[in-house]
C-alpha cells in the first residue's frame, strides 16, 4: 500500500477543482429557477449536487485551504443562497460540524485508546 503525501499545490488544485465543479452545477440551479419550479426543488437540488460536491472529504482538505480558497468556496454557497432564496449554512459551519462529528465518532470507537489529556499536554509547573 502506497503512502500518499499531499502538497500545498495538490490541495490548491483540489480546491480549485471543487469550486469549478460546484459552479458548473450552479448553472443547472439557475436553469431550474428560470422554469419557475417550487423552491423546495431548488433546495433539494442544491443539497444533492452543489453541497455534496463542496463537502466531499471536507474534513480532509478544508483545513489546509488558504483564506482565498475558502472565500471562493463561500462565494459558491452565497450564489446558491441567492438563487434558492433561502438561508444556507456557511461552508465554515459545515466543516466545523463534520469535523466535530468525525472526532466524536473516532473517540467513541471501542478500539480507540483513551489517553488522558494531561499525558498529551502536560502542564508546565515550576
Amino acid at each position: 500500500m502506497k503512502k500518499v503525501q499531499h502538497t500545498k499545490s495538490d490541495c490548491r488544485k483540489r480546491t480549485q477543482e471543487t469550486v469549478r465543479k460546484a459552479q458548473q452545477r450552479l448553472h443547472f440551479l439557475r436553469r431550474l429557477w428560470r422554469v419557475n419550479l417550487p423552491q423546495q426543488l431548488f433546495c433539494n437540488f442544491y443539497r444533492s449536487t452543489v453541497k455534496s460536491i463542496l463537502t466531499s472529504c471536507i474534513t480532509v482538505w478544508y483545513g489546509s485551504a488558504t483564506s482565498a480558497e475558502r472565500k471562493a468556496l463561500q462565494r459558491v454557497v452565497k450564489t446558491a443562497q441567492h438563487i434558492t432564496a433561502t438561508t444556507l449554512p456557511p461552508i465554515q459551519d459545515i466543516y466545523d460540524k463534520r469535523h466535530l462529528r468525525k472526532a466524536v465518532n473516532i473517540s467513541s470507537h471501542p478500539h480507540t485508546p483513551v489517553i488522558p489529556c494531561s499525558i498529551l499536554c502536560p502542564l508546565e509547573t515550576e
